[in-house]
């Protein structure tokens, strides 16, 4: 199931792995005793002398203090947003996990906006910030730091499925966005001059969308439903990122 979404700040100025007091972006969130989450590194908060600087002890949690640059991310977490594992935050590919039961998806971590491939399906998902209530099974749009809205008839961009119910706003939750999915299907909407054309630089879609998007060739809604037609005939398409528009492969038999 989706879980809250970490308080966020920046990085003021860069830092190197000795730095223990420096500026951060806001303190409002930020209490003795909080984990400080940079890139894979894990702080803990041991004070804060005034609003707007933080003193830390570098690199706990099985972590290493690293370099960091001028405005990175900070997420603020405690020792129960994290997820320990043997005495360690980071999972098996350097990421710093968080505490929270994906099911059957991959484990959540950061940061937000990262990619994790299901290792029996070959499936990708991207871990995003909801900023508004989604429905499982409909289009969202991914922004390129990870948030997440539910897809309208003008937008443009990385898309993607959501495949659990997300309650609200500032909710993380996995996205489908490379695989196959019941709502995303073609159906017999080929026409003979929806082919490529030489000498014109562009290639008119297969499919014609509905609401005015084109998701891969496949029809999609600007409504919660996001379902496209489901046709006798219909055949899966691949969904895949980073653009609205992909490949699909029509094979007829021989």
């Amino acid at each position: 199931m989706s879980i809250a979404a970490l308080n966020t700040t920046t990085v003021t100025n860069a830092l190197d792995a000795s730095t223990q007091t420096f500026l951060v972006g806001a303190t409002t969130n930020i209490a003795v005793g909080a984990k400080l989450v940079i890139g894979n590194e894990v702080l803990w908060v041991q004070a804060v002398p005034v609003s707007g600087t933080v003193q830390c002890m570098r690199g706990v949690d099985g972590t290493k203090a690293r370099s960091h640059a001028a405005a990175a991310t900070i997420y603020i977490g405690s020792g129960t947003t994290l997820a320990s594992v043997y005495g360690s935050v980071l999972q098996f590919d350097n990421r710093v996990g968080l505490a929270g039961d994906p099911g059957t998806l991959p484990d959540f971590c950061l940061p937000v906006g990262t990619y994790r491939v299901d290792p029996n399906t070959g499936f990708e998902y991207l871990l995003g910030d909801a900023s508004g209530a989604l429905t499982i099974n409909e289009w969202c749009l991914i922004s390129g730091t990870g948030s997440l809205s539910q897809l309208a008839a003008t937008d443009h961009g990385r898309v993607g499925i959501i495949i659990e119910t997300v309650a609200g706003s500032d909710t993380l939750t996995w996205v489908l966005v490379a695989g196959t999915h019941a709502t995303a299907r073609s159906s017999s909407d080929f026409a003979s001059s929806m082919i490529p054309q030489a000498g014109t630089g562009i290639i008119n879609p297969y499919l014609n969308s509905v609401g005015g998007n084109i998701v891969w060739r496949a029809n999609a809604t600007g409504a919660a439903s996001g379902t496209s037609s489901l046709a006798d005939d219909t055949c899966p398409v691949y969904i895949d990122h980073p653009y609205v528009q992909g490949v699909e492969f029509w094979l007829n038999s021989v």
